[in-house]
């Protein structure tokens, strides 16, 4: 039996992500902004938490209704059978949002909606309810009570942590991209996974690792578990076999394509701890090294895929120049043959004599407006 569900993802992937929902079995794929709806089967459902690259979180719709007053909110979430989903077991915390309805306080909303499920359990069921808590944490349930027009749809998180913790990045360096946003740029950048991947500010490592990641085809998920797993319906068995079918469609990298550089050695030090917790050390080669002696790491041409700082200067020639500058400077001088792929905030155009610069998407990363940008030699 399908039933339906909604995968968040960062504004402008939507396309990303309802390929990748449609590659695991999902059905009646509806995009919307900053997500996509779906119907799915238990299976494609677990596979979706386990596999989905471009999404950060999975919810579960649970129940839609109409609300005009908080009297009306409560008896109508009461009489949901959360039951199939919850028990007194489970830690729950409710955030409510409105918009053009009756009911705008979402205070007032979580707490009508949290005691509306607690009496449900209590004075419905007789038997111990959900603990109601006021601040979320990693083992709580999150329930969502959006109401909008008056229409309330309650919706229930299965992922736990968002989906862009993997579970390998152990080691962080300042100002890192997530997970989710590296691999629907690594996706959206056209580089072939038999292909070289090269990152010359390499960071935390997480192009690289997402990367490996996406040619090896491990599941993003294998290396954490998931709120679904705390519900009262889940299944075990299956759980296992949709895991147990992930990894058999796993395979090694067979030899060295991923190369990660950068000026920091403390970067350097992470991203090779990462690469390492995330069982990539073998295919990727990690060093320290100064943007303004980039070269080519092999001979067979790829991808160089960059988020670069950007006000940062360094000096090169007659005095100091931006490091994205050098860059594009080094790739149009040393890397004939190869892509480009470039994160720069919005204001920044690149341009060089020698290359041709294609705008991708453009999208917040980090609260701050930038755009993807392509490039090849002309």
């Amino acid at each position: 039996m399908s039933q339906r569900y909604f995968a968040t993802t960062l504004p402008g992937f939507e396309d990303e992500l309802a390929d990748e929902v449609k590659a695991i079995g999902g059905r009646k794929i509806e995009k919307v902004t900053g997500g996509v709806e779906f119907d799915a089967t238990h299976r494609v459902f677990y596979r979706a938490n386990y596999e989905l690259r471009c999404a950060n979180r999975v919810f579960l719709r649970v129940d839609e209704f109409r609300a005009r007053d908080f009297p009306e909110l409560y008896n109508k979430t009461r009489r949901y059978s959360w039951e199939r989903l919850l028990s007194g077991a489970n830690r729950v915390f409710v955030r409510g949002a409105a918009r053009e309805s009756h009911l705008m306080h979402s205070d007032r909303i979580s707490d009508t909606v949290g005691h509306g499920l607690r009496e449900h359990f209590e004075d419905d069921l007789k038997v111990a309810a959900p603990q109601i808590i006021d601040k979320i944490d990693g083992s709580a349930q999150l329930v969502l009570a959006r109401l909008n027009d008056d229409r309330c749809e309650l919706s229930l998180d299965s992922s736990g942590e968002h989906l862009y913790k993997r579970g390998w990045r152990q080691h962080a360096v300042e100002a890192p991209i997530r997970e989710t946003t590296a691999a629907a740029l690594l996706i959206r950048s056209g580089w072939v996974h038999r292909k070289p991947l090269v990152d010359p500010f390499c960071g935390s490592g997480t192009f690289l690792v997402e990367g490996a990641w996406l040619a090896n085809k491990r599941a993003p998920g294998d290396m954490r578990d998931f709120a679904f797993q705390r519900w009262a319906n889940f299944r075990q068995p299956l759980w296992d076999d949709v895991v147990n079918c992930g990894r058999q469609r796993t395979h090694a990298c067979e030899a060295v394509r991923f190369y990660g550089f950068d000026a920091n050695p403390d970067a350097v030090q992470a991203a090779r701890q990462n690469a390492e917790l995330a069982g990539v050390r073998g295919c990727a080669e990690i060093r320290q090294a100064d943007i303004s002696e980039f070269l080519p790491p092999c001979e067979a041409a790829g991808t160089v895929i960059a988020n670069p700082p950007y006000g940062e200067r360094l000096t090169q020639g007659s005095g100091p120049r931006k490091a994205y500058q050098i860059l594009i400077d080094r790739f149009a001088e040393h890397f004939q043959g190869w892509r480009l792929a470039l994160l720069l905030p919005s204001d920044i155009t690149p341009n060089h004599p020698s290359l041709r610069f294609k705008e991708d998407i453009r999208f917040q990363n980090g609260g701050i407006r930038v755009r993807f940008w392509l490039a090849r030699h002309r």
